[in-house]
């Protein structure tokens, strides 16, 4: 009987985690020039790597598939052990990614992807 329920119950939260938009969070925005925006971008992620670490294709497919990594961008030459990934925000938030991240020990660090945004030139007097 136990173990009836305890299946049920597992059943219950794995069918909850996978709906859809129950992961998500409201991305924190700031004004600008009178609007609303983004902070950063939802579902991407920047991840610097330690230095000198030599990281396995098994180890990168665990890391891609535990976060369900759809694409990755390598952020060239001049960023070196950088990459940014991004994730389905339906299932994960940044946040969650984020400490993911941080307790993989070939992590430096992790960001959210943030924004940037110009701002109007105004003449002075």
């Amino acid at each position: 009987m136990k173990t009836n329920k305890r299946r049920i119950l597992s059943t219950l939260l794995l069918a909850l985690a996978m709906v859809p938009g129950l992961a998500t969070a409201q991305v924190p925005t700031a004004n600008y020039n009178g609007q609303e925006r983004p902070l950063y971008r939802e579902g991407q992620v920047i991840v610097k790597y330690k230095s000198g670490v030599q990281r396995s294709r098994n180890e990168i497919a665990s890391l891609y598939q535990r976060l369900g990594v759809v694409a990755v961008q390598r952020l060239g030459k001049t960023s070196k052990n950088m990459e940014g990934l991004v994730f389905d925000p339906r299932h994960l938030t940044v946040e969650q990614a984020i400490e993911d991240l941080q307790r993989d020990p070939n992590v430096e660090y992790a960001q959210p992807n943030y924004m940037l945004y110009a701002m109007p030139i105004t003449k002075s007097p």
